[in-house]
């Protein structure tokens, strides 16, 4: 393990600084931090600001939101120790790179404006749509959640369904079991507060989607019928047979969900 007084050379002199020297046997000193956070390789500049066993002061996630690399903006946007001043919080919303722009939505420490709400809703990264979309400080009317879920962007219709603030009517719920986006269809599967019909489990334990024929065999009151058992056993996807001989072993499915 190199010394704080090795490592921080190394630092000023511009070399790769690897990951593992910021354990915690060697925590790093101010010094150190600040040494890294402005080294010319973007790797190292990254490492320091993704690791978040230290606290940045104001100047230094500034630097970090506006550094040219994308990959330490979005770090930087990441961390919990600092609340983004509404002037980095807008910049951060127009960055240029999506997993920015993503980082910065999926923030719930402020109170977006109408302007960034429409702006976000129709970003053109679905990441991007999908957050805003999913926020609860965003409370949604009835209409609005229906709106959402009947909306052309599957984005939006994504964000909307995985929220937990409202739950499906049975018209919603057998319009997002049978939509065309496989995410949709899988999401309503899986949510184990929702009671699904016999036609509905039929029509899932037979789906083109692999994802969906997954979430419905790991369903705690899934009780396939011979027939269904028969053909999950038959499956040729090796992880939908899994399942299914999980269930014919009357092994219970949360012990495979630990083990996934």
């Amino acid at each position: 393990m190199p010394s704080n007084k090795n490592s921080e050379r190394g630092l000023n002199e511009g070399d790769v600084f690897p990951s593992w020297q910021l354990d915690a046997e060697d925590k790093p000193t101010r010094k150190k931090i600040e040494a890294g956070l402005t080294n010319r390789n973007h790797l190292v500049r990254l490492t320091f600001a993704y690791h978040t066993d230290y606290t940045l002061t104001a100047k230094q996630i500034e630097r970090g939101l506006t550094d040219k690399s994308s990959n330490v903006r979005w770090a930087v946007a990441h961390r919990t120790d600092y609340i983004p001043t509404s002037k980095q919080l807008e910049r951060g919303l127009t960055d240029e790179n999506n997993s920015v722009r993503a980082a910065f939505a999926d923030r719930s420490e402020y109170t977006l404006t109408p302007e960034q709400i429409v702006r976000g809703l129709a970003d053109e990264n679905f990441a991007v749509r999908a957050t805003f979309a999913r926020r609860l400080d965003l409370a949604l009317t009835p209409e609005q959640i229906e709106s959402g879920l009947t909306h052309p962007d599957e984005a939006i219709r994504l964000g909307v369904m995985t929220r937990k603030d409202f739950m499906p009517t049975s018209t919603q719920l057998e319009r997002g079991l049978t939509d065309k986006d496989e995410m949709v269809r899988e999401y309503f599967i899986s949510r184990q507060d929702i009671a699904l019909t016999t036609v509905q489990i039929e029509r899932a334990s037979t789906d083109e989607s692999v994802a969906v024929r997954c979430s419905l065999a790991v369903r705690d009151d899934y009780k396939p019928t011979p027939d269904q058992l028969a053909r999950g056993l038959a499956d040729e996807i090796s992880a939908v047979r899994n399942r299914y001989e999980w269930i014919r072993d009357g092994k219970p499915n949360s012990v495979y969900k630990f083990f996934s």
